[in-house]
């Protein structure tokens, strides 16, 4: 029972720093990579999310969101998808916030529809994001 009470202060510094460790490389960066305004008067943003450790330890690249509202940061009250950027598709290849910067947004009364330099399109109804939400 000696070594316990040898070991537990270690064991609980290595807790505190691990969990500490995470929250901060698990955290959103929310930076925003390119922003247009609908005509409807909304603010749409491409911005990056947290950490995707899902291919770890072979890579962790960010996710990717758009938010649609009124408000001019992703973390106030609006809509939000998760978005696949996909800059290795590209002609030719480039850095993420260089290829963000090429997406183009297309707004209409069915909704905002946004197209990847790849040719990849994401579409998101109006009614998702008309009307306060």
């Amino acid at each position: 029972m000696a070594w316990f009470r040898a070991v537990l202060p270690a064991l609980a510094l290595a807790v505190v720093l691990t969990g500490g460790a995470l929250f901060v490389l698990a955290r959103p960066s929310e930076r925003v990579l390119m922003r247009w305004t609908a005509p409807s008067g909304e603010t749409v943003l491409l911005y990056e999310g947290e950490r995707d450790y899902g291919t770890f330890p072979f890579g962790s690249g960010r996710r990717y969101y758009v938010y649609v509202g009124h408000d001019a940061a992703p973390s106030g009250y609006g809509h939000r998808v998760s978005f696949d950027l996909h800059p290795e598709l590209a002609a030719p290849p480039s850095p993420v916030a260089a290829y963000a910067k090429r997406v183009r947004a297309t707004f209409s009364d069915a909704g905002l529809e946004l197209e990847e330099p790849s040719g990849h399109r994401t579409f998101i109804p109006r009614r998702a994001y008309a009307g306060g939400r």
